[in-house]
């Protein structure tokens, strides 16, 4: 997709980061209420380095975003070592299938290789085949848990 840059979620990007959430809920049978909230993304955000949600947007170039991944800065007692434990990874309905969930989980990689994460987990619930077709298509090692 051309004219769209991925960058690290700001405040401003918490309405937007919201909106996905409760998609996607909807799309994994969540069809009550979640306690998420755009306020609680947005004072996240504001910690910056100190706090422990990583995100990023995917955004178009009149602003609108497109698409997004949280994550989470995690520990491992057994690797004694940061790890990096990716939430969510969505694109809007209308950007789907022009590679913009490759991206994401490209940029996504490449934040863990930067930062210095020991590895970069994330899971799929068994009935999201599309999902599950998606992340199988990468070079991932699927973990015996």
């Amino acid at each position: 997709m051309d004219g769209i840059t991925i960058r690290r979620a700001e405040e401003r990007d918490a309405e937007a980061m919201l909106a996905f959430i409760e998609e996607h809920a909807v799309i994994e049978g969540e069809t009550g209420a979640i306690p998420a909230s755009a306020a609680g993304i947005a004072t996240e955000l504001a910690k910056g380095a100190a706090s422990v949600l990583v995100g990023l947007v995917a955004e178009e170039a009149g602003g609108a975003v497109v698409g997004m991944m949280m994550g989470n800065r995690m520990y491992s007692s057994w690797l004694t070592a940061p790890y990096f434990f990716m939430d969510d990874l969505f694109v809007a309905a209308r950007a789907r299938r022009m590679g913009l969930g490759s991206r994401l989980l490209a940029a996504t990689a490449q934040l863990c290789r930067d930062e210095g994460y020991a590895r970069l987990d994330w899971s799929v619930g068994a009935e999201n085949e599309r999902a599950a077709a998606f992340y199988s298509s990468f070079d991932a090692e699927e973990l015996p848990w």
